[in-house]
């Protein structure tokens, strides 16, 4: 069965028509005006030295040296960001972190194709890197 496909009983179908819901997105619908929005993921990886101010802008920050005699702590927040999936359950998580003592932001979602980490983390955390060409990656605001 082609998953673009939803199928509905009879009383759902008079449900959504007596709310006005679309039957793809279940967002409000308009004969004219409706447009499902498209499932685009957003994703933002901060490398070593990165953060994000209050305004939301990218910023540099300082980090300090660990000495490796010290026992490292780990911390973990973890918040979930209000991205449903179609059987309304949570599938987008932010992850904020350190690893190997450099703070990270990592986004998880189940329903991704890919996945992304930035080159300067990537660098920092030693992990090899295989360069390819480039990609052009299309976001939900449509840049």
């Amino acid at each position: 069965r082609w998953k673009g496909v939803k199928s509905f009983q009879n009383d759902e179908i008079a449900e959504r028509r007596a709310k006005g819901l679309c039957f793809k997105c279940e967002g409000k619908y308009h004969p004219t005006l409706h447009k499902c929005p498209e499932k685009s993921l957003r994703i933002l990886i901060l490398g070593e030295g990165e953060g994000i101010n209050e305004d939301g802008e990218i910023i540099a920050l300082e980090t300090q040296e660990v000495e490796e005699d010290e026992e490292e702590e780990v911390e973990v927040e973890c918040k979930v960001i209000g991205v449903l999936g179609s059987m309304g359950e949570f599938n987008t998580k932010k992850l904020e972190g350190k690893l190997q003592n450099i703070e990270a932001v990592v986004l998880v979602d189940s329903g991704a194709s890919h996945n992304f980490i930035s080159s300067i983390l990537a660098t920092a955390l030693e992990l090899p890197i295989t360069h390819m060409a480039a990609r052009k990656i299309k976001l939900g605001d449509g840049h």
